[in-house]
């Protein structure tokens, strides 16, 4: 990368090709921001803009952003966030198009002439000069809920025009209670692929811990949790309690009969039970045939999952999956649970879940009917990874299998899914650990929160 430091500014300047930045940027460990620099100006007393002559000629400042690529700027932005520079406006629910603000720092000793600079008039100047490149791109200015940040930095020595794209990840890992590792939660949703407004579901949410562990790095989808342990439950609710930026629901019910509406999940993630804490060995088929048969009613035509047991056992989730391909899905259903009552102050928000959840109308007869009819659309197996939970004492093998509900091609279903983990583990002695990221991309909205 050939970086330049800047250590008055505590700033360091590199270039790298674009497949470089989405390789290795992310998992820098160390910066707490990474910028698309626009421009790099050399500053002096001499400048116009500190000039010692009257006010500070704030038109420096325009030239600049009139200078600027940002046709590029925009281009790469949208690359390394995966989204459309221009979405049609039935899009902008799923791919929010860009929104800009402007931000301008300065750092100098007392009495230096940057110190002159006004921050109420540079970010007026700045702001004039966006409308007249920015608004031809069709990128707006909204100063309540941006999406991107044009960042000024004035010092004596050095001005850069710049526009943030990561952000350092503090992860939420501030659970009352702990469960599923947080790297191992990370994978899950990672190689779900998840896309903003997808309905993601855990069947055996446990204390909720791959939900929320998702929702910090992919906050834009809706969460949902269902547990049959009443204990556990609460615990969840209290995980959720101290993780409230997350968008995460959570229900009481049997993941063999789940108490949600047919068709209501985009994905489902689930860290199934496999002999080690829960369940006995010889009983773990009959549950996996169970759980299948229910998960193919709630996922939508398309959907995938993604479930984690041991190497021991993913032959017999898969051959769950054969069977409930083969037979009917209108035998013996458990009756649902009844949903939970939620704390007061998270009573409200079950709202945003309501349409999901199945009424007590539905029951187990309505539920059997529903599998009855899209037994023929039923979970098929696309891939089976295997990895190791990590750690010097943890020697168990385990596996992800990662399932799509319909009829495709298996290139069509693994095209569902994002298999950066298994690429990255071949041959090496790396953990999910190492491959999970410390960068997330940067949202302006979110720059303050935890986790983001």
């Amino acid at each position: 990368l050939e970086p330049e430091v800047l250590y008055h500014e505590h700033k360091v300047l590199c270039s790298a090709p674009l497949s470089e930045v989405e390789r290795r940027i992310p998992c820098l460990c160390t910066a707490e921001r990474v910028f698309l620099c626009l421009r790099r100006e050399a500053l002096s007393e001499e400048h116009p803009l500190l000039s010692k002559e009257g006010e500070p000629d704030y038109g420096e400042l325009q030239r600049w952003v009139r200078t600027a690529d940002w046709a590029t700027a925009v281009e790469r932005m949208s690359q390394l966030h995966g989204r459309a520079a221009n979405p049609a406006p039935a899009d902008v629910k799923l791919h929010p198009a860009w929104r800009w603000h402007v931000d301008c720092r300065r750092r100098g000793p007392r009495g230096s002439r940057v110190r002159g600079v006004d921050n109420l008039a540079a970010k007026q100047s700045v702001r004039q000069a966006l409308h007249e490149v920015l608004d031809p791109l069709g990128v707006e200015h909204d100063s309540k809920t941006p999406t991107m940040t044009v960042f000024v930095f004035l010092s004596p020595h050095v001005g850069l025009l710049g526009v943030p794209v990561f952000q350092r990840h503090i992860r939420q890992g501030r659970f009352p209670h702990k469960g599923l590792h947080h790297a191992t939660a990370w994978g899950l949703a990672l190689t779900a692929r998840l896309k903003p407004g997808e309905v993601v579901v855990d069947p055996m949410a446990g204390k909720g811990i791959s939900l929320l562990e998702a929702a910090a790095y992919w906050p834009d989808c809706v969460y949902v949790g269902v547990e049959v342990d009443p204990e556990q439950l609460g615990k969840a609710y209290e995980n959720v309690a101290a993780n409230p930026e997350a968008r995460c629901e959570l229900l009481l019910g049997d993941a063999r009969c789940l108490p949600l509406a047919p068709g209501s999940a985009d994905v489902l993630i689930c860290d199934l039970p496999y002999g080690r804490q829960y369940s006995e060995h010889s009983s773990i088929p009959e549950l996996y045939r169970s759980v299948l048969r229910s998960l193919s009613v709630v996922l939508r035509p398309g959907g995938r999952a993604v479930l984690i047991t041991s190497e021991e056992h993913a032959q017999a989730l898969c051959d769950a999956a054969v069977d409930d391909t083969d037979e009917s899905s209108g035998g013996d259903v458990i009756p649902v649970a009844s949903t939970v009552g939620a704390p007061p102050r998270d009573q409200r928000r079950l709202g945003e879940v309501a349409s999901l959840v199945d009424g007590a109308a539905g029951g187990a007869a309505a539920a059997a009917a529903a599998a009855a009819a899209t037994s023929a659309e039923s979970l098929r197996g696309a891939a089976v990874l295997p990895f190791r939970f990590g750690g010097h004492k943890d020697r168990q093998r385990c596996a992800l299998c990662c399932f799509v509900r319909g009829t495709l091609s298996r290139e069509e279903a693994e095209a569902l899914f994002d298999f950066k983990l298994a690429r990255g583990l071949e041959n090496s002695e790396l953990t999910w650990k190492d491959l999970k990221p410390s960068m997330v991309p940067y949202q302006p909205w979110r720059s303050s929160s935890v986790g983001h």
